[in-house]
């Protein structure tokens, strides 16, 4: 199993990258790393649909998310909302979302921002269908120690994180269609 790990900032320095170093390294001794994928690296199109259909960064990246069962997302967290490469990668890789297991960690200046990844989760939930790891990692510059260093419980969270993860993604296929002889569900007027 490979699950990848998108770094979701443009910025040079950031604490989300230690998160998506942080979730790429607990991965790879879950035995279930894919990639990391730093968007700083990449040259996304804007979300539209005639580029991302003939961009060749948009497939690549549309490969890599459909590849594994799950994703990770490392974000960071600006005014109370997430990082605008972060909803571009969304957007513009459309349906690859459709059934995928996503796990987030965000990551802020303060501790109020906690709230941010509620938009995230709502498209990823209503619009393509994915299931939201219910262990999202916030961190704000406070968990950081100096040199932007994880330790301590913010490790922990991470590990608890990716561990959730992997066990859902081992248990959990979204793609596979729902035996509707074997639900029973009953209808109330």
């Amino acid at each position: 199993m490979r699950i990848p790990v998108f770094h979701c900032s443009t910025q040079a320095e950031s604490r989300s990258l230690r998160l998506a170093e942080a979730a790429h390294h607990k991965l790879k001794l879950l035995d279930a790393a894919g990639r990391l994928i730093d968007l700083r690296e990449k040259s996304l199109p804007l979300a539209d649909a005639k580029q991302a259909a003939t961009s060749p960064e948009i497939r690549a990246v549309q490969g890599s998310i459909q590849r594994g069962p799950a994703v990770v997302l490392a974000i960071p967290v600006k005014g109370h909302d997430i990082s605008a490469a972060a909803r571009n990668l969304i957007e513009a890789t459309g349906d690859v979302w459709k059934d995928k297991i996503v796990a987030l960690a965000l990551s802020g200046k303060s501790r109020t921002g906690y709230m941010a990844g509620a938009s995230v989760v709502t498209s990823l939930l209503f619009e393509h269908r994915c299931l939201i790891v219910p262990r999202y990692v916030y961190a704000s510059s406070d968990d950081f120690s100096r040199g932007g260093v994880i330790g301590g419980e913010l490790d922990e969270r991470v590990n608890e994180l990716c561990a959730l993860t992997v066990h859902l993604a081992k248990h959990i296929d979204l793609s596979r269609p729902v035996d509707k002889k074997k639900q029973r569900v009953r209808r109330t007027v």
